[in-house]
């Protein structure tokens, strides 16, 4: 072959008996004749340390440790900031390394960001453990509890004091124990304010469930119902008794007997 080698630029031309080659230089790909550059970044082809961006150039490439880390670029190594006093925590936080950064934690009973730290009222964003009967009270960096009147304990423990043991409910009322107080109620059977009752006649009243055929009888906070004659049950069911059937009829041998409801 005779002439020019038409090899590219960048390209190696090596003579060869009756010819010659083109070889693209490490970095370019092609048939020697033209070169184009590899972008070993993209095709990953590059040897940069996971934590390294890799940046293409010409015939090459640059590793460059990330933010928060050091190294050649091929070795990256994190920097631990808060050992090298390098983070800017607020002095009422603490500082824990991360993986290429750090992290900025407010110290208990302060609120913000870890850069920015600041006393929260506990009491008002409701993050105490007082007891539900106690007064809060904020202070820089914590809180306080007092037992509110009427109540005793350190505060985050506060026990009511039991009215009932000495309260004047009635003989037939139940006393129920509130926060700080106390209260009456008339047992079942009985009408009242819970300090006076007074027995409630379910059968005037209509309160009761007698049957229709039954006799309701008032008791003391309560009341019985009782079939009438000619029927029978339970009282709150009173069925028919068919005198003529069951044989309790007193009616003639020489005459007909026909039931009839409660009686025959």
């Amino acid at each position: 072959m005779t002439g020019a080698a038409n090899c590219d630029p960048l390209a190696a031309c090596a003579n060869t008996p009756g010819g010659f080659t083109c070889t693209c230089p490490p970095g370019y790909q092609g048939d020697g004749t033209s070169c184009a550059d590899v972008d070993e970044c993209l095709t990953l082809t590059d040897n940069c340390s996971d934590d390294a961006d890799c940046l293409n150039t010409v015939g090459g490439f640059v590793c460059t440790c990330k933010v928060g880390f050091d190294g050649s670029g091929v070795q990256c190594f994190d920097i631990d900031e808060c050992a090298g006093d390098l983070d800017n925590c607020s002095e009422n936080a603490s500082c824990e390394n991360a993986a290429g950064s750090f992290v900025c934690t407010c110290n208990k009973g302060y609120m913000g960001d870890g850069v920015t730290c600041e006393d929260w009222n506990e009491c008002d964003l409701q993050l105490d453990n007082c007891s539900d009967f106690a007064i809060c009270t904020n202070t820089p960096g914590g809180f306080s509890c007092a037992c509110a009147k009427g109540y005793t304990g350190d505060g985050v423990v506060c026990g009511d004091v039991d009215e009932c043991q000495d309260a004047p409910c009635d003989v037939q009322a139940s006393c129920v124990n509130t926060p700080g107080g106390f209260g009456c109620a008339c047992n079942a059977g009985w009408e009242g304010d819970g300090f006076t009752c007074k027995d409630i006649n379910e059968c005037m009243a209509g309160g009761n469930n007698c049957h229709a055929d039954a006799a309701c009888t008032n008791n003391s906070g309560a009341f019985s119902c009782a079939c009438k004659p000619g029927y029978s049950g339970d009282g709150v069911l009173c069925v028919d008794v068919d005198e003529c059937a069951n044989g309790t009829h007193n009616c003639s041998p020489d005459a007909t007997c026909t039931n009839s409801q409660g009686a025959f």
